[in-house]
């Protein structure tokens, strides 16, 4: 969700990036990461661009990097966590997550939808934090996009793993 002064680019300034049109063009990412800032010692995802270089760096608070990085781990816990609850009630609802989408940057906050098909085939979208979206997507496994908007403004390059390694360390 924040920008960090880590990154190479200068953020001040920036214009908000909001998608008010109802298809906005998606770039299909991947969940490359989650790593914790070498500056702000905070969890940040690591967005890869499918077919490209290009990386989106999201800041997220320390439970949700946990609840993505058990999901990733296929930890499983005595009891449902949020996220697996989450997924459960859908699930028992015949409601199936389609896909997750990073919407638009404002200020230093990103926005995202999660994008529901109901049992009649309708699809809808549900206002999230991109934090949990990603949650349900590495649980379910399904796609995840970027407005091609967000990606132009906020994604990075790295020369190099080296460089990426200075920035940010595993978990």
């Amino acid at each position: 969700r924040k920008i960090s002064k880590t990154t190479k680019q200068d953020y001040r300034g920036y214009r908000a990036v909001r998608t008010n049109k109802s298809s906005p063009e998606l770039i299909k990412m991947e969940l490359d990461n989650i790593v914790i800032d070498n500056n702000s010692e905070m969890p940040v995802i690591l967005l890869k661009e499918s077919n490209g270089n290009r990386y989106l760096l999201i800041w997220i608070g320390i439970s949700e990097a946990y609840s993505i990085a058990m999901a990733l781990s296929e930890v499983k816990t005595p009891r449902p966590m949020t996220h697996d609850l989450m997924l459960n009630t859908l699930q028992q609802l015949k409601i199936n997550v389609e896909s997750i989408e990073i919407s638009q940057i404002v200020f230093d906050t990103y926005f995202a939808f999660i994008n529901l098909r109901l049992s009649d085939g309708n699809i809808i979208k549900i206002d999230s934090r991109p934090s949990d979206g990603l949650a349900l997507a590495v649980r379910i496994k399904c796609e995840i996009f970027a407005a091609k908007g967000v990606l132009d403004l906020m994604g990075i390059e790295f020369k190099n793993r080296i460089e990426k390694e200075k920035q940010f360390k595993e978990i």
